[in-house]
């Protein structure tokens, strides 16, 4: 049997079902049909009530549309609590990397290090000064540009670069970046958008919204990466921009930063377990999305098969 509604969405209670009504309502066909991208409605995925008046539906007997909706209750309840655990531990996978960096960096600086290493600032394992370059002076030649758009604060990479003409360049435009530097964003310190330069943009040009920390020969790249992502360092930066108009630091406050430094062979030996610990993380953050992916697209395939005939 089909219906035509003869109101907008209150059912005739001799004729359908309540719940019925409301996953009819919310299945692909009716979705796709009348409430995305609706031409002419006043507000956006929104149907006008004339098209939901004429709206047909299938209809069964009362009998079958109560076991339908019995079925239906069942399975979305089990969806939800498969849905909510697959978001606890997606959670879970993204906080591991924090807690992975905090177990390598949770001394304070009136703690006793383990032999061999010792406490300094960053500006004293870094190189003081890295180079500038105006793109201006060579109008024709192109360069890559790397602002703090670029950064993936969430991945800790450079995924986006601009390809601009000298003569393009913006002001900011200044700041000489070498493979294995590490690039901080002075700018809302707590969104943590660092990365480490990649050779493929070796020698280009970053904003200077950017603390670019060039390590000397005593410090390892990879454990000054990792320095950078740790929560401490995060805090730390933040706790300097509490109540300020413009949430932002200098490079000075970032070089003035304090760390841990064990010996060289240690430090690679660290950063090559925190690596290898990442990206488990990183694999187990993309498995758990996938299955919450999976989870968000049972409703629809359930409605699907309920008014396909399916139940």
């Amino acid at each position: 049997m089909v219906l035509q509604m003869t109101g907008l969405v209150t059912p005739n209670t001799g004729i359908a079902v309540s719940s019925f009504m409301k996953y009819i309502l919310e299945s692909d066909n009716i979705q796709n049909r009348y409430f995305r991208n609706t031409a002419g409605a006043a507000i956006k995925n929104v149907a006008p009530v004339s098209l939901l008046k004429t709206m047909p539906i299938p209809l069964p007997p009362l009998p079958e549309q109560r076991r339908i909706a019995a079925i239906l209750n069942e399975q979305m309840a089990a969806v939800e609590k498969a849905q909510a655990a697959a978001e606890v531990q997606r959670e879970a996978a993204k906080t591991l990397p924090s807690a992975y960096l905090r177990k390598v960096f949770k001394c304070r600086t009136n703690d006793k290090l383990p032999g061999g290493w010792r406490w300094v600032r960053l500006g004293e394992v870094c190189e003081e000064k890295t180079g500038t370059r105006d793109p201006c002076l060579q109008p024709v030649d192109m360069f890559c540009y790397i602002d703090i758009a670029s950064v993936d604060n969430n991945q800790k990479r450079i995924l986006n670069t601009s390809v601009l003409l000298g003569k393009d360049a913006p002001s900011r435009a200044r700041q000489v970046i070498n493979a294995g530097d590490v690039i901080v964003s002075t700018t809302r310190p707590n969104l943590n958008a660092v990365a480490l330069v990649p050779h493929e943009l070796d020698n280009q040009i970053c904003s200077t919204g950017f603390c670019v920390l060039r390590p000397k020969k005593e410090l390892e790249r990879d454990f000054l990466f990792a320095y950078v992502c740790s929560p401490d360092f995060v805090k730390n930066l933040s706790d300097l921009v509490k109540g300020a108009l413009y949430p932002a630091v200098t490079d000075k406050q970032v070089k003035a930063q304090v760390i841990p430094l064990p010996p060289l062979p240690e430090q690679k030996r660290i950063a090559a377990i925190i690596d290898e610990q990442m990206a488990e993380a990183d694999k187990l953050y993309e498995f758990a999305s996938g299955q919450l992916g999976t989870i968000k697209s049972l409703p629809a395939a359930l409605l699907r098969q309920a008014f396909g005939g399916g139940l």
